[in-house]
Parts: structure tokens; sequence; C-alpha cells
């Protein structure tokens, strides 16, 4: 039910934002080489402001963008 309330909304996509922001943030602090995969909802695809807040989460943090994979849920 939240998702969708998320979605009908449209606060799905500051929620997404937020969630790459965190996560990238959260990677940069731990130990070792591995990946992190992010779930990406069809509202945040459309989004024009996706790529600048992956781009920008990815300058901040230094993480190799080759970490990171994007999933599109359903």
């Amino acid at each position: 039910e939240f998702l969708g309330i998320a979605e009908e909304t449209g606060l799905i996509v500051q929620m997404g934002e937020f969630v790459i922001r965190r996560a990238l943030s959260e990677m940069a602090a731990w130990k070792g080489d591995f990946r992190i995969s992010i779930n990406l909802s069809p509202s945040q695809i459309r989004s024009v402001d996706l790529l600048p807040t992956i781009a920008e989460a990815i300058a901040e943090t230094g993480i190799d963008p080759h970490r990171i994979e994007f999933e599109i849920t359903e």
C-alpha cells in the first residue's frame, strides 16, 4: 500500500532521490569491494532529475560507478 500511495502522489521520486543519496553515502563508509543494487520505479525512470541525482551522489561519495546496479521495479 505504501509504495502505491507514494506512486500516486508523486512522492516516489523524492523518496527515491533520498534513497540513492543515502545508499551511496552508507556504501562509501563500508570496507570492501562489493556492489549495491538500488530499485527504481518507472516514475523515477521518467524523472528528469534521476541522472543528475545519481551523478551528484557518485561525485559526493567517490564510489566507482561500476559498483552500482539499478533495477526497475514493476
